[in-house]
């Protein structure tokens, strides 16, 4: 399968694609068919900005020859199975820090007097 780009020669931008004025990153927009994107530069060329048509001069259009594969790099349940395990990690951390905290407050209220115990209204 081939992808097509516009790279900007001078630059080495890629076009992101707008037809009234192209922003260029280093990434780019990618254009699916040969037709698609010679109809972007046709309709860039209707707009008949003078700045832009002078600009075209520096532009190339790239093709890249793209290849799928079969390959699974992770499975999804595994992702979701480690997911879910991290979740419950966290969570169990949150909770063991939740019942230190009830533990210390236990231990300095039974520290104090009868009478700051009531203060407090423990």
């Amino acid at each position: 399968m081939k992808i097509y780009k516009i790279r900007h020669m001078q630059t080495g931008l890629y076009s992101a694609g707008g037809s009234y004025s192209p922003r260029w990153t280093k990434r780019g927009k990618t254009w699916n068919t040969l037709g698609h994107l010679k109809s972007h530069i046709r309709g860039i060329a209707e707009t008949r900005q003078a700045l832009t048509i002078r600009d075209m001069c520096f532009w190339e259009v790239v093709e890249i020859e793209v290849s799928e594969t079969s390959k699974v790099m992770c499975k999804g349940d595994d992702m979701l199975k480690e997911a879910v395990n991290k979740i419950q990690a966290k969570e169990q951390e949150r909770q063991d820090y939740l019942d230190n905290i009830k533990i210390l407050r236990e231990q300095a209220i039974s520290k104090l007097s009868k009478a700051e115990r009531e203060a407090l209204r423990v």
